[in-house]
């Protein structure tokens, strides 16, 4: 009776912990662009930092496209993330560090852009559908809306001009991202695609060039997967361990 008494009780206990987002997914594109990763053409590969980076803190790989002298920053491609085996949620976060490089020209139409970065789900809803602008400043960008909204050119962007990329006189802006979304499938597919509008859209190295660093994926929901108790939690459960064992061994048996 009492080691019934006492596992029922835990298990009362442990469910009842409050809980946290856990990561399922993440890359720092420090070693592996890892298996979970796909381009729609081209071979992915990991890009080293610039020479010529200044940045305090992104003078570090990130991921990129295998080209003839190497790697190099992605232009026109989409990217995928699969993840599957994802345990019960109800919620999904992707946050990455965004690297914009080269001459990037926004909202300008009809010559020159616009110059269009999207992420989405697989089946579900578009994240982000947006234009960055390092070009030509006078036609603005979307971001940090999706379009169509226009915004000063580098309108949110934490650095500019410290990545050491260049296309002429084009230098590069680094952008922080995250989006949360309803999702409780068990497989999960995000895309993030460059997508250069316009007869002077080349892609990389002659014009517009991304990469992405510090990808991840968070996924929440009380009692499900991906969740870990909180750290206090544990103090707390055996503190209350200790109580219920001494309660129970008070307890008369029959």
């Amino acid at each position: 009776m009492y080691r019934r008494s006492f596992g029922a009780v835990c298990t009362l206990m442990l469910f009842g912990l409050p809980l946290v987002a856990g990561t399922v997914y993440f890359n720092d594109f420090q070693s592996a662009v890892g298996p979970n990763l796909s381009v729609s053409s081209g071979t992915l590969a990991i890009v080293p930092p610039h020479p010529n980076c200044t940045s305090p803190t992104y003078c570090t790989p990130f991921l990129g496209i295998a080209g003839p002298n190497g790697p190099q920053p992605l232009d026109f491609h989409t990217v995928s993330l699969a993840l599957t085996g994802l345990l019960p949620h109800s919620e999904a976060t992707v946050s990455l560090a965004l690297l914009v490089l080269g001459s990037w020209d926004g909202n300008a139409t009809p010559s020159y852009g616009p110059d269009y970065w999207t992420l989405a789900v697989s089946g579900g809803p578009t994240l982000l559908d947006t234009t960055f602008n390092i070009a030509i400043p006078n036609f603005g960008q979307c971001y940090p809306d999706s379009c169509p909204a226009t915004y000063p050119a580098r309108t949110g962007s934490v650095e500019n001009g410290t990545l050491g990329w260049r296309v002429g006189s084009y230098d590069n802006s680094l952008y922080l991202l995250s989006y949360s979304f309803p999702h409780t499938a068990s497989t999960l597919v995000l895309t993030f695609q460059g997508r250069f509008q316009g007869p002077f859209s080349y892609g990389w190295p002659s014009d517009e060039g991304w990469g992405m660093d510090n990808l991840q994926v968070d996924v929440s929901e009380e009692g499900g997967g991906g969740v870990i108790p909180e750290p206090g939690s544990f103090a707390l459960l055996g503190s209350g361990l200790v109580a219920v064992v001494v309660a129970l061994r008070g307890r008369p048996t029959r």
